[in-house]
């Protein structure tokens, strides 16, 4: 990996297989993590609505939906399409 670069993040179910549910079923109960493989060096920035995370945003606006990842969260109900973005610190 060259000097600066940073792996993409990982995301993470943190949950115990459920006898009769699909392995990758998740729903509001299961809490996620993120991180960036072998390097706590980064912060991770997300989105739950499919939109592009923005780590530098020129100015923040009301539909400005990039959460900062502090630790493992909740998904909302429906459908969550989950985009992440780690940069080095």
């Amino acid at each position: 990996m060259t000097a600066g670069s940073v792996l993409v993040p990982m995301v993470i179910p943190m949950r115990v297989p459920q006898l009769g549910k699909p392995k990758a079923s998740i729903d509001t109960n299961t809490k996620i993590a993120l991180c960036s493989s072998g390097n706590s060096e980064v912060d991770i920035f997300y989105t739950l609505n499919g939109t592009k995370p923005e780590a530098f945003p020129l100015k923040r606006t009301p539909e400005f939906c990039t959460f900062t990842y502090k630790g493992p969260f909740p998904l909302p109900a429906g459908k969550v399409t989950l985009k992440a973005l780690a940069v080095s610190k």
